[in-house]
Parts: C-alpha cells; structure tokens; sequence
C-alpha cells in the first residue's frame, strides 16, 4: 500500500472473510491491508480476538467500497 492516510472500510469478527475481501479488492488492483485484532484469553481457555479491519489507501475508498458492495 502507499503511503498516505489509510481508511478502516469493514470490521469482522473472524480473519478469514477479512482476507478474503481483501483478495478481492486486490484481484481488481485496489491496495488492501487486514489489521487483525489481539489474542485475548477468556474463561473459557479460547482464545478470543479483538475486531478485525479492512484498510485502504484514502483514494481507492469509493472504488472499494463499490466492488465490496457486489
């Protein structure tokens, strides 16, 4: 991604859709990046994580969320 101010579009609660939106921004050349939330333990010994964001470059934001929305 380019340097510049990067934008928070979605938030899941599981890694995997975020990695996958983001293969689908970048298969149509849209600069994606997954931030993934903590590991916290919980009572129940699972390990529970925080939120998990899809980010992108401030100018690809329109196009991205239009491509997310199909």
């Amino acid at each position: 991604m380019q340097q510049g101010k990067v934008i928070y579009i979605a938030s899941y609660l599981l890694p995997m859709p975020a990695h996958l939106d983001k293969s689908l921004l970048e298969s149509e050349a849209i600069p994606a990046m997954v931030q993934e939330g903590q590991v916290v333990p919980n009572i129940s010994f699972f390990d529970q994580r925080g939120p998990v964001r899809l980010l992108v470059n401030e100018e690809d934001l329109e196009k991205a969320l239009e491509v997310l929305a199909t």
